[in-house]
């Protein structure tokens, strides 16, 4: 039950750092607070991507455990929705190093 919670808790959280992102952008923060940002983000997708690999071998292990085909419905499900948590933070964390590295210089 925690797992699902940090998993939405974190998600959401990713959420807020991509919003002020780009209201960031918009509105000219400066360089450092924006790697600041990106750090932020990319940590919180690594640490997403992790709650989401434990949520989904969780919601497999309880889904041959668990016995009424309601149950296995609803973890079914839990499995869908952390692996498109999982795919959506791997897809910001590689958006987020890629403008980071951009905005360094290479």
């Amino acid at each position: 039950m925690i797992t699902r919670r940090t998993v939405l808790f974190l998600f959401l959280f990713l959420c807020v750092l991509i919003l002020f992102f780009s209201m960031g952008n918009y509105q000219k923060f400066l360089d450092a607070d924006q790697r600041l940002i990106l750090l932020a983000g990319t940590v919180t997708a690594i640490i997403l991507i992790c709650f989401c690999l434990a949520g989904i071998i969780e919601s497999i292990f309880f889904l041959f455990v668990k016995e009424p085909s309601v149950v296995r419905i609803s973890y079914s499900l839990h499995i869908v929705l952390m692996s498109a948590a999982a795919v959506f933070a791997a897809a910001f964390m590689i958006l987020f190093r890629v403008i980071d590295i951009l905005s360094i210089g290479l």
